[in-house]
């Protein structure tokens, strides 16, 4: 794994990187997803984080259980996109990141569809609304969580599935 550009807002710096990006080899998909929760800035603030991958890895040596513990108890956002032709097997640790985070996965069938499913992460990062609340002393561990739409209303609701609390 090769990081061949640091977080930067030069969008051209970005583009060069990308450009020198070539589909190859074999894949750390779980140590990949760790690595970009790590290197996101520190603090409050929500980051998002988008994933391009046939879903398959064979190179990790992290279990993909921890990682994804460690994306829910990120301030991430984790967004999948799935390269898969259809009939193809599900994405099991993408679907699982994705879910701990109250990302979406998005599946494109061939390498055609990219640019059209990133320009959907987008979409659907603009139009998010961020609901919080402040919790009241409880107890250190994991803390369940469901947000529903109220009487029927329709819509798609994601949602991280709970929250962690850290010991007082």
């Amino acid at each position: 794994m090769q990081l061949l550009e640091p977080l930067t807002a030069d969008v051209g710096a970005v583009r060069r990187a990308l450009e020198r990006v070539s589909p190859r080899g074999s894949t750390a998909l779980v140590d990949a997803v760790y690595s970009a929760l790590r290197l996101r800035a520190p603090g409050e603030r929500r980051t998002a984080i988008v994933v391009f991958s046939d879903g398959i890895d064979n190179l990790s040596w992290l279990p993909a259980a921890d990682v994804v513990e460690a994306a829910g108890r990120s301030n991430a956002t984790v967004y999948g996109v799935a390269v898969r032709a259809k009939g193809d097997p599900k994405v099991p640790f993408l679907g699982d990141v994705v879910g701990a985070t109250g990302g979406r996965l998005f599946q494109a069938s061939s390498e055609r569809d990219l640019r059209a499913r990133f320009l959907d992460v987008l979409g659907d990062i603009r139009t998010r609304y961020v609901l919080s609340f402040s919790p009241g002393p409880g107890t250190a561990g994991w803390h369940a969580l469901e947000v529903k739409l109220r009487r029927g209303r329709k819509g798609d609701v994601l949602a991280r599935p709970g929250y962690w609390r850290g010991a007082p």
